[in-house]
């Protein structure tokens, strides 16, 4: 299935910011008591925006993973001169 994609906007505030309508929903199931404990988290933190949240958390832990797992030229110990 093809991802609608719309042409970047750009803010007249900013320049080069690049603001692009988020369509694609995702979804995820939990238990009940995986529920309680997000719900409680979210209140202590007071977070106010679960959605942002989430996403922020989701999208920082797959571009670490991706950093930590991207191809290089070189291996380690030619980097570091057989050390």
């Amino acid at each position: 299935m093809a991802v609608k994609t719309s042409k970047p906007k750009h803010t007249k505030s900013s320049g080069s910011v690049r603001k692009e309508k988020r369509e694609c929903p995702l979804a995820l199931m939990l238990t009940p008591s995986e529920y309680e404990l997000v719900q409680h988290f979210v209140k202590k933190q007071k977070i106010t925006n679960k959605s942002e949240y989430f996403r922020r958390l989701i999208l920082t832990e797959v571009f670490s993973k991706l950093n930590i797992h991207y191809p290089t030229i070189f291996e380690e110990d030619e980097l570091t001169g057989g050390l």
